[in-house]
């Protein structure tokens, strides 16, 4: 079913008669600091469900609750609730509804802060959502999508005082959840390697045949309008490999000529440095758990060093076949990383005896 969304929701005075009637769906985000620089939003008002938009503008005008206006309306089962975030702070709309398909629902809530200025948005949603602060329209998207934590990132500007936040969300089929966080601009940047933040490398384990392939998902906050220059090390910290390309046109890298293997890369942009792993030929060609492990089997120190890392790649790479090696970008970076860390170990033991603060 394919939602309408053509209706302009009165905001201000739907929240205005909530804060009226002295009902909690404030969220003060005065604490946030590069102390504490991520702050959930928990505490809202949930109209819904709707089959489409077609009565929501005329009912997210009434006051809470509307349990006795239902006659009024085609939809029997519409719920108006507050609503505290309470299952890792995403709004899981299956409790209150129950299984629902092709049906809208709408959120409210004011973010109050003591000083105006730009933060970023971390939205995750299942499947669809139009967002707006202020009566001012900041995120749309379309298609299925299963939440993931920081899965949009936007910069808002918040005015001192209260800021109106209206989230209507859509459900096709399946899971139904939503979640919004506020961060500071400097905590977006500062996690540039977290994927789903706004830049990485979103291939780290790649064929002999792939190329290296970065993703910026937005360029307000991590500027690269300048060429931009990727650095490619060795286990030694050797250069093997530099080339510069321009991430907003062309964001793949050929990595042809380069031995397999697993390599550290660093990528210089307008104002900030990523690093990161990639693992270049397949695990089967780079990776071989078991010689590593019979080869130091008697050597204590360099064993003890490896341990940790085998375990927990045996784990993650379990967990990735398990999965019929479908790509989950999170993932592989984790694998990559484990194996990485593994052969620096390998490569420095066989130039003598090592202890962890050689690593």
């Amino acid at each position: 079913m394919r939602m309408s969304y053509f209706l302009i929701l009165p905001w201000f005075i739907l929240l205005s008669s909530c804060i009226d009637k002295n009902i909690d769906v404030r969220n003060s985000i005065g604490e946030l600091s590069h102390m504490n620089p991520e702050i959930p939003i928990l505490n809202w008002r949930i109209i819904g469900p709707f089959n489409d938009t077609t009565n929501a503008d005329r009912i997210l005008t009434l006051a809470s609750p509307l349990h006795n206006l239902n006659h009024e309306i085609e939809q029997k089962d519409l719920i108006d609730t507050l609503y505290k975030q309470q299952k890792g702070f995403v709004i899981d709309f299956a409790d209150l509804y129950g299984d629902r398909e092709n049906s809208v629902t709408y959120a409210l809530s004011v973010i109050t802060t003591d000083k105006a200025g730009e933060v970023a948005f971390l939205v995750g949603v299942d499947d669809n959502i139009r967002l707006w602060v202020n009566d001012a329209l900041c995120l749309t998207t379309e298609g299925s999508r299963g939440l993931r934590k920081n899965q949009f990132v936007e910069k808002i500007f918040l005015e001192e005082g209260d800021n109106v936040i209206v989230a209507e969300i859509s459900n096709g089929q399946n899971e139904w959840e939503f979640s919004l966080e506020v961060a500071t601009i400097e905590h977006v940047r500062y996690n540039a390697l977290i994927f789903d933040y706004y830049g990485n490398c979103v291939n780290p384990l790649l064929s002999s045949k792939d190329s290296l392939e970065f993703r910026i998902s937005d360029f307000d906050f991590l500027p690269a309008t300048r060429p931009s220059k990727l650095t490619i090390y060795d286990f030694d910290d050797d250069r093997v490999m530099e080339q510069t390309l321009a991430l907003d046109k062309y964001p793949k890298v050929s990595l042809k000529g380069l031995k397999e293997g697993v390599y550290r890369y660093t990528l210089v942009l307008d104002a900030d440095t990523l690093d990161g792993f990639f693992a270049y030929g397949g695990l089967d060609k780079v990776y071989h758990r078991d010689k590593i492990l019979e080869k130091y089997r008697h050597n204590k120190q360099t064993f003890d060093l490896l341990s940790p890392y085998v375990k927990r790649s045996d784990h993650l790479i379990a967990s990735w076949v398990t999965n019929a090696k479908r790509q989950d970008i999170e993932l592989e970076r984790k694998i990559v990383y484990c194996i990485y860390k593994i052969l620096e170990i390998v490569h420095k033991a066989t130039k003598g005896p090592i202890n962890e603060s050689m690593l």
